[in-house]
């Protein structure tokens, strides 16, 4: 990997394939407003298939929403290409 980042404000990504109504997904959407309020660049990424409208409740919230498809390589390389500086797995 480089060592060098696209410019501008730190960028988070906060993955998971739980951001629907669940346990995991009413928990950590707390989350979402708390780190939105930072000088930070919010990335919210859904692993689909799992949407609801909990899942577009969350997206509105975060500054940059992005719903991937279910084959995991090409969701790496997608995760990977977004040059997050901190990638959180809830």
């Amino acid at each position: 990997m480089s060592d060098k980042r696209r410019p501008g404000r730190r960028r988070i990504g906060l993955v998971s394939a739980n951001w629907y109504y669940c346990t995991i997904g009413s928990y950590f959407g707390r989350w979402i407003d708390v780190i939105a309020a930072m000088d930070i660049d919010l990335h919210l990424v859904q692993l689909a298939p799992r949407e609801d409208s909990k899942t577009h409740e969350f997206a509105a919230r975060a500054h940059q929403f992005h719903l991937l498809g279910p084959d995991v390589d090409e969701f790496i390389t997608q995760v990977r290409a977004l040059d997050l500086d901190l990638v959180i797995f809830p």
